[in-house]
């Protein structure tokens, strides 16, 4: 018989595979819909992806490491918060403006921001949220159907008492906090389409309204990273309003770049020939 000391609730399994559907899911969807509209460049969807890593992995941990490190959470979690903030958003927001303005050069066509935001959160939405959670969601059901003893024989030595807290500390996870990071993925793939939207309408100004449109793809970054940082930083344990703000920047965010998109892609339109007028 099983060893039934530990259960997990099938809302908990549930929540992980909504995370799991979600990270899948999303970019696949986004893939065929603009493939569909013929609006995927390949290169500019492998440029997003080495984007990730030049500044969404190696910038951003190194403004991070230097800047904010998580040890000074400890001594001052808003002050943490604001500059692990301001560093995510000069890292991402200001990567992303690079590598639209180098890529306009090029890839002079609306499908380049809508590609490069496909690349970008691919890994982290694929091999840290989809991959993670598919894990934790195999180990979790695999406890509730061959127990938890022949679990902890699949390892040996100190790995088997890691294990049995990690599982433990698991079946104590609240199912609404996977739920919500599944919203949460939604969001950071949401918000990073918004912001290479409104980096490529800021790479094609000039002067102060390159300036405007570049720093309001800046601050809603931030704005996003804040709520979730401050959380992290132990400045507040209230969860869900710092869930409920990062939605509602997300919303803005997008909103604004839809707007933008009213003004910058109808003159594109208008500028095209008559043939193309109709093809857009």
């Amino acid at each position: 018989m099983p060893n039934n000391d530990l259960i997990f609730s099938q809302s908990l399994i549930n929540g992980m595979l909504c995370v799991v559907v979600v990270c899948i899911m999303l970019p696949v969807f986004y893939l065929i819909f603009y493939t569909f509209k013929k609006k995927i460049h390949l290169p500019s969807v492998l440029m997003g992806i080495v984007g990730f890593f030049i500044f969404g992995y190696i910038l951003s941990g190194l403004l991070l490491g230097n800047i904010a490190p998580k040890e000074s959470a400890a001594d001052s979690p808003m002050l943490y918060t604001v500059l692990r903030s301001v560093c995510v958003a000069i890292a991402e927001g200001g990567g992303a403006f690079a590598a639209m303005y180098f890529l306009r050069r090029k890839y002079d066509e609306i499908s380049t921001p809508i590609s490069y935001a496909l690349g970008y959160p691919l890994v982290n939405m694929l091999l840290v949220g989809g991959a993670n959670s598919f894990v934790r969601m195999a180990e979790a059901y695999t406890v509730n159907v061959k127990g938890l003893d022949e679990v902890l024989a699949s390892v040996e030595g100190e790995a088997v008492e890691v294990l049995r807290q990690d599982l433990f500390a698991l079946a104590e996870t609240e199912p609404y906090v996977y739920f919500l990071s599944a919203v949460d993925y939604i969001c950071i793939f949401c918000i990073f389409v918004a912001i290479c939207r409104i980096m490529w309408y800021a790479a094609h100004e000039e002067g102060r309204s390159r300036m405007i449109l570049l720093a309001a793809g800046v601050v809603f970054k931030l704005a996003a990273e804040f709520p979730v940082a401050f959380y992290q930083a132990g400045g507040t344990e209230n969860y869900i309003v710092c869930e409920v703000i990062r939605y509602v920047v997300t919303a803005l965010c997008v909103g604004f770049a839809v707007l933008m998109s009213f003004k910058y892609d109808d003159k594109e339109r208008v500028s095209a020939g008559p043939l193309n007028r109709r093809l857009l």
